[in-house]
């Protein structure tokens, strides 16, 4: 971790924390699996090409990236992923995604990205129609459309264990400045929750 004021940016810290991190132990890292805020080209490709750290994220619906890996997979055939009917046979939600190899996303980035374009069919119970959305991952490393959408499930589990931890055992709300006594208080919380 790494101290700091509450209102830098998260890309600011994840510059230091990985760079320190990765000086007193090379090699330990192999992927980070982030959300939109440590999407920055020049970033993702200096951890590949310094540290050897692969990259998973998302990517935003209004850049060109994601645009363009949807114009290119509609040439390609979709693979299912996931899929659960009722018991008459009917869909209640399908993902499925395909695979576009070797993006130039970054002038910035001189390593190649893979995108990965998953698509959520389901039910909408409120109106009994049929919903569709599509999101992007980008990664430095080549996975399966399968594999892609498992890791990146990781992400959503860890969050919403964050999310606990900070709400149901108020570390935001910790009253002292004193550095030891918060770093003692979240070890103790820690410990105890696990």
């Amino acid at each position: 971790y790494d101290w700091g004021p509450g209102n830098e940016d998260e890309l600011v810290q994840a510059r230091k924390i990985i760079d320190n991190f990765t000086i007193n132990n090379p090699g330990v890292i192999k992927e980070l699996i982030v959300d939109r805020g440590y999407l920055d080209g020049k970033w993702l490709g200096q951890i590949k090409l310094d540290h050897n750290i692969d990259s998973l994220i998302p990517l935003k619906k209004n850049m060109s990236n994601y645009t363009d890996a949807l114009e290119i997979a509609k040439t390609k055939s979709w693979e299912t992923i996931k899929q659960k009917e009722d018991d008459k046979g009917n869909i209640i939600y399908k993902f499925s995604g395909v695979y576009v190899e070797e993006m130039k996303l970054w002038d910035s980035n001189k390593c190649p990205q893979h995108v990965y374009l998953i698509k959520k069919y389901f039910l909408k119970k409120s109106t009994g129609e049929y919903k569709e959305k599509i999101w992007g991952l980008t990664s430095t490393r080549k996975y399966s459309i399968v594999m892609a959408f498992n890791r990146y499930r990781l992400r959503v589990a860890i969050e919403e264990r964050y999310r606990q931890f900070k709400y149901s055992w108020n570390l935001s709300k910790f009253p002292s400045p004193n550095e030891n006594l918060m770093e003692a208080y979240i070890a103790f919380t820690m410990a105890s929750y696990s």
